[in-house]
């Protein structure tokens, strides 16, 4: 192995993708770095996820002087996928653009276990941000959309990531679509006033209520990222005291700690156990529902360790490589 030999990490996420070009050193030093749109093939479709991909690996490795022959490993972790077969489709297209990483006997519409090529859900690598790539503990991840992952010893079992209109809730699209509830009902008597409905026309630059018409039936495709994007305007409305922008990140937090009682339960995790619970994406990073999260779940599990990374997901993918590697 030569010294420019390197690996890329993937954190495909639902609103944006970060791809790093890095070092196989003690600490995985990151050399250059993309980024990107949504790479989730299920809200973006398949052509533009794989399009996206490619343009962030090649920047990153652009910025690190590399070229795609440098490469030795390839850990992704993506959001929606999920299933086998989301897994052999992606580890294809990372196939045909790293050919070298093709081992001699395998075939390349198949999954290789084996291979440099490793793909994941965006879960574990969202954990091993938080574990330093060790897959033992719980992972939630809130912010466009939202899922939890127990994992232990080799194994996983989810909760939630369905999507919302498979009931997921505590997602940054869940708190906008409550938050769009709330303003209509108020302003046509249905529900209490709330400072949420001046603050959201303040933020979308809209003049009544009636305006939210055109803006939310407007796209020929509804995208759930402009409503996961006014999930800021209930957190400074709760700030300020609003007791219906509250109620909504109280409900929306008490859904995420069912996800993960549901997960952690489902990998036979005990209340009296010590574990490791880690949060992710933008509600975690951003303090939306950490505030009323966090209390839930010190309640339920007293000895578990609850950590919000101080590293983006995609160092996961970079700690999981290089502990695979030792």
């Amino acid at each position: 192995m030569t010294d420019r030999a390197c690996g890329i990490g993937v954190d495909g996420g639902g609103s944006k993708t970060t791809v790093v070009c890095y070092a196989f050193d003690e600490a995985g030093t990151v050399l250059g770095r993309g980024q990107v749109g949504a790479t989730n093939p299920n809200s973006v479709g398949d052509k533009t996820a794989l399009e996206r991909l490619v343009d962030g690996i090649e920047t990153a490795l652009r910025e690190a002087g590399r070229c795609k022959d440098d490469v030795q490993a390839v850990t992704l972790g993506m959001s929606g996928v999920d299933r086998p077969a989301d897994r052999v489709k992606v580890q294809k297209w990372m196939k045909e653009l790293f050919p070298h990483l093709l081992r001699p006997g395998t075939k390349i519409e198949e999954y290789d276990e084996q291979s440099q090529i490793r793909v994941h859900n965006d879960g574990t690598i969202a954990l091993c941000s938080g574990t330093n790539g060790d897959l033992n503990g719980v992972v939630v991840i809130s912010g466009t959309g939202t899922i939890s992952i127990a994992y232990r010893n080799g194994e996983s079992k989810r909760s939630s990531g369905m999507g919302p209109a498979l009931g997921d809730v505590g997602s940054g699209f869940d708190i906008g679509r409550r938050l769009l509830k709330a303003v209509t009902f108020a302003n046509d008597g249905r529900g209490p006033k709330t400072i949420m409905t001046e603050k959201l026309l303040e933020h979308l630059k809209l003049e009544k209520v009636d305006d939210l018409i055109p803006w939310a039936y407007g796209d020929s495709k509804p995208s759930w990222d402009k409503t996961a994007a006014l999930a800021p305007v209930v957190q400074k409305c709760a700030e300020a005291g609003d007791p219906v922008a509250k109620h909504i990140l109280e409900k929306s937090a008490a859904g995420l700690a069912n996800s993960i009682r549901a997960a952690a339960e489902n990998m036979n995790y005990k209340e009296d156990e010590e574990f490791k619970i880690v949060y992710s994406g933008g509600l975690m990073s951003s303090g939306v529902l950490v505030p009323y999260l966090t209390p839930l779940l010190q309640a339920k599990w007293k000895r578990a360790t609850i950590i919000n990374p101080s590293v983006e997901p995609v160092y996961g993918a970079v700690y999981l490589n290089l502990r695979l590697r030792k």
